[in-house]
């Protein structure tokens, strides 16, 4: 029988060793399954850095209030038009021509600030700004 199992020619003390060796190796494959499980679901949100910590009364900000608002990138975004394609939509947003996973640089205080286009729908176009969404859509013509 232990000719079978290939034990014939180990010592008790090999055995105990592999058994160890595969513990080990057990026990540093579910450490790394953990921490690759907790890094890829833990969503990274990045405080803008130009936003001051203190408001203009002198509070200190906390929470939602150390990122710029999307109100105010969306001020700074002009939707021109979009050009509707199931497949393929296209907008025109400060006149520049994008589609879907495009990136638009928005000027604010002199900084640069990037917004991704999420998805363009028939009359809106949902956009990305610090992992935050925000939609912005076409205005009416107003009559004449």
């Amino acid at each position: 029988m232990l000719k079978y199992l290939g034990l014939k020619n180990k010592g008790i003390l090999s055995l105990k060793a592999d058994n160890s060796f595969r513990a080990l190796y057990l026990v540093i494959f579910l450490s790394a399954l953990i921490v690759y499980i907790s890094l890829s679901f833990a969503k990274e949100v990045r405080r803008d850095p130009f936003v001051p910590l203190v408001d203009n009364q002198g509070n200190i900000r906390s929470g939602q209030n150390l990122f710029v608002p999307a109100e105010e990138i969306a001020a700074k975004i002009v939707l021109k038009g979009i050009l509707w394609d199931a497949k393929n939509p296209i907008a025109v947003i400060n006149g520049k021509v994008l589609s879907e996973g495009s990136q638009l640089i928005v000027e604010d205080a002199g900084f640069a600030k990037t917004v991704i286009v999420q998805k363009i729908n028939p009359d809106s176009v949902i956009l990305n700004y610090n992992d935050r969404e925000f939609e912005i859509k076409l205005r009416k013509k107003e009559k004449e």
